[in-house]
């Protein structure tokens, strides 16, 4: 699926938005040189996540003719104008499916169908759990202080918009677990310097990776309430100068010192032993270090796309 991440920083006065370029339509996945964001109000952005994104474009295309073309958008009125457009395109793709190949639409079903229709409820139940898939990651600026919420239009929550200017980040896509964890550990939040906040949400990003069908190149962005995006150069900042930070502070495995603890445990005693590193002297005084286990797997260039 994808990783996408929004953020609050400078005091609110700032938004970092961070995703990923794979696309996918279930049976097959490429990199493209798209981005996952699309502008729905001068101030106002929505990343978006989903085995098909599809229905994405008319959504966008429907809650920026409920946004006011000029002038500010409060919360509430882009949170509204969301939740409507997916309400819309949801429908239309139910009536699609379900009432256009026996030649009704939704206004005569709901008025006629109980009276005609001999399978109305099973129709009604499919209508009613059709659901797009999606999730929508939206922030921006009301009164030019910074808001983040996110909308799934499926399960429980099916529908609801869900605000995060408290803790000040949120993030959607197969890869959001592993986004949100880094972003608690380290203590993302809307005070964080603006620089610090970068590399942060970048390494949220990093971590959701580690999820499948998550691409390893990214478009990394900072918003200002009324100013023109600033765009991260992919190759020469993100991944020469970044992401070798993200590589450096991941977690790292254990230590020689840790393995002599780990099998030195009296509890432990009847379970078989890590493999130990061994030192052997190798010609003219060099020193080989020799491991008792299988040879890790080169771990994939960052640019293949694949994790």
């Amino acid at each position: 699926m994808t990783t996408c991440v929004a953020a609050i920083t400078h005091e609110g006065k700032a938004l970092i938005l961070v995703a990923d370029k794979m696309v996918g339509v279930g049976w097959v996945e490429s990199e493209l040189e798209i981005t996952k964001m699309r502008e729905i109000h001068q101030n106002w952005w929505m990343l978006f996540a989903g085995d098909d994104i599809t229905p994405v474009f008319d959504i966008v295309d429907y809650a920026k003719a409920r946004l006011p073309a000029e002038g500010p958008a409060a919360i509430k009125q882009v949170e509204d104008a969301v939740k409507t457009a997916v309400a819309q395109k949801r429908m239309e793709n139910a009536e699609a499916l379900h009432l256009t190949p026996i030649g009704w639409d939704i206004t005569r079903f709901n008025s006629e169908g109980p009276s005609l229709l001999t399978n109305f409820m099973e129709l009604q139940a499919k209508i009613n759990d059709y659901n797009t898939g999606l999730q929508l990651l939206v922030a921006g600026f009301d009164s030019g202080k910074a808001h983040i919420f996110t909308f799934h239009d499926f399960g429980e929550s099916k529908g609801v918009p869900h605000r995060y200017d408290i803790p000040g980040f949120a993030a959607i896509g197969s890869g959001a677990t592993g986004a949100d964890y880094i972003m608690y550990y380290r203590h993302l939040g809307p005070s964080k310097p603006v620089r610090e906040a970068v590399y942060l949400a970048l390494e949220a990003k990093y971590f959701g990776e580690q999820a499948g069908s998550v691409s390893s190149s990214t478009d990394l962005f900072i918003a200002r309430p009324g100013k023109k995006l600033i765009q991260f150069d992919d190759d020469e900042t993100i991944e020469e100068k970044l992401i070798p930070i993200c590589a450096a502070l991941e977690p790292r495995n254990l230590r020689p010192r840790d393995i002599k603890t780990l099998n030195g445990l009296k509890e432990l005693s009847g379970f078989q032993k890590i493999p130990q590193e061994e030192r052997r002297k190798r010609k003219k005084g060099v020193i080989e270090i020799v491991v008792n286990a299988k040879k890790p797997k080169k771990k994939p260039s960052r640019r293949t796309g694949t994790n």
